[in-house]
């Protein structure tokens, strides 16, 4: 009796062979998974900025509406003191004390100015009335005010006798028989401006910054009593006794 034995019909599958199909299996469904999943990474980092320049928009936008209704509302006050009866008559030593009971009202000024529209001034309530006092050193916004007859907001600029920067916030036309015979300003310092910012309330990793027409920093959010520098000729320059 023999016995014989014979092997399958077909080639030999190798070891190799399966776990190379294998590898290509997972990197076949790992590639799929890989790429979902970098497409949301993206999705998700496109979303968080455009959620945070949303964010910081909104922010900038309450900041905007909250200093411009505190300009508003001292332009009122000062639209108000610029028909007093005694402007209306001429009455400078008497508007003197109208100028200097209002001031006491708007803690926020430091002091109420009268110019002629030349830019001569006539008076300051941080001097006594009738002592000598020098042309602003902006007759420019002084004379515009006066030629449009229309209020103004100023950049920052030094003040002669305080040798601080401040802003002249507000400044508007005294019109007297259709003319701007006086020019009114309200002066303010700066940590006026910073103390409307800082009542926003921003996020502790959010700064706040107000610049003017010139790009000089006039109030921030952090870091506010860091003075503020003036650089000599720039047009942010200017001086003014206030």
């Amino acid at each position: 009796m023999m016995v014989s034995f014979s092997s399958p019909v077909g080639p030999r599958v190798r070891p190799t062979k399966i776990r190379s199909r294998l590898v290509l299996m997972i990197i076949g469904t790992l590639i799929p998974l890989l790429a979902f999943s970098g497409f949301m990474l993206v999705a998700f980092n496109r979303q968080t900025r455009e959620a945070t320049e949303r964010g910081l928009v909104e922010t900038a936008r309450a900041l905007s509406v909250a200093v411009d209704q505190h300009v508003s509302a001292s332009m009122s006050v000062l639209q108000a003191l610029a028909t007093s009866e005694h402007l209306q008559k001429g009455d400078l030593q008497g508007f003197h004390g109208a100028a200097r009971a209002v001031l006491a009202s708007q803690p926020a000024w430091h002091s109420v100015v009268l110019f002629t529209p030349e830019g001569r001034q006539l008076l300051n309530t941080r001097l006594p009335f009738g002592v000598p006092l020098p042309t602003t050193g902006n007759p420019e916004m002084v004379a515009q005010v006066a030629g449009t007859q229309r209020p103004i907001v100023s950049n920052a600029f030094t003040g002669s006798i305080r040798n601080r920067p401040l802003v002249m916030l507000v400044a508007v036309p005294v019109v007297r028989n259709g003319a701007a015979d006086y020019v009114l300003g309200a002066g303010f310092d700066l940590d006026a401006l910073t103390g409307v910012l800082s009542q926003q309330h921003l996020p502790p990793d959010t700064i706040g910054t107000l610049l003017d027409r010139n790009k000089v920093i006039i109030a921030r959010t952090r870091a506010a009593d860091r003075p503020v520098i003036l650089v000599a000729g720039s047009a942010a320059a200017g001086s003014a006794t206030l």
